[in-house]
């Protein structure tokens, strides 16, 4: 099932943006969707070097990676990064 879903906020590490952004969410994908301004900064720390549409990270580095915690309806989930988006 897709629904779109109101991102409050995004935040990874000391790093966090307040936005209105609609997500596709979608419980046949594990992918996710976040801001342009959060990907770059997760590719940044993780130095992702791209790879056929994808970045390729030393498991050393994502392993050191702070998880994402995105704000829907004013509730928190964390987002590890052992989960789809890493």
């Amino acid at each position: 099932m897709r629904s779109d879903v109101p991102i409050l906020s995004y935040a990874y590490g000391d790093f966090s943006r307040t936005t209105k952004v609609l997500t596709a969410m979608d419980t046949g994908d594990p992918g996710m969707s976040v801001s342009s301004d959060i990907f770059d900064k997760i590719v940044s720390d993780a130095k992702g070097e791209p790879a056929a549409g994808f970045y390729v990270v030393d498991c050393e580095v994502a392993k050191s990676l702070p998880d994402i915690v995105l704000t829907i309806g004013g509730r928190k989930y964390p987002q590890p990064r052992n989960t789809s988006w890493m």
